[in-house]
């Protein structure tokens, strides 16, 4: 965290700022496979933490991908795969607790639709990268 404070508050595109919030990325990446991994150890099941770690996951890959949406020519393949696979997996988290436990969460599908609608328009992710 302190990595990423830092990497906040110096200069946008400062060696100190792009490496700072290279070790920010990897350090939360790692965080958030750590809690995939912790997740799904036998007698510490956690369904809430499993998705924790799949959501921070989707961030940092969607937020370092974003970084390419500055370049003249932008392939937005990749970009939309995983974004569909964002909704695919928040349907299931939707649909998992309705079937087993009848409680409804919603809240989960709307990170990758809010995506998929910002990857339409190639010249506004130029501007709005960021």
């Amino acid at each position: 965290m302190l990595s990423g404070g830092i990497s906040l508050i110096s200069k946008k595109g400062s060696r100190l700022h792009k490496k700072l919030g290279k070790v920010f990325f990897y350090s939360m990446l790692l965080s958030a496979f750590s809690a995939l991994v912790v997740s799904v150890l036998p007698n510490h099941e956690s369904p809430f933490l499993f998705s924790i770690g799949l959501f921070s996951t989707y961030f940092l890959v969607s937020g370092i991908r974003s970084l390419k949406y500055k370049q003249e020519k932008i392939y937005l393949s990749t970009d939309k795969i995983i974004a569909y696979l964002i909704c695919i997996t928040g349907f299931v988290m939707v649909s998992y607790p309705i079937i087993l436990y009848s409680k409804l969460n919603l809240i989960l599908t709307v990170f990758g639709f809010r995506d998929l609608s910002r990857l339409k328009d190639e010249k506004h992710l130029r501007k709005g990268w960021l």
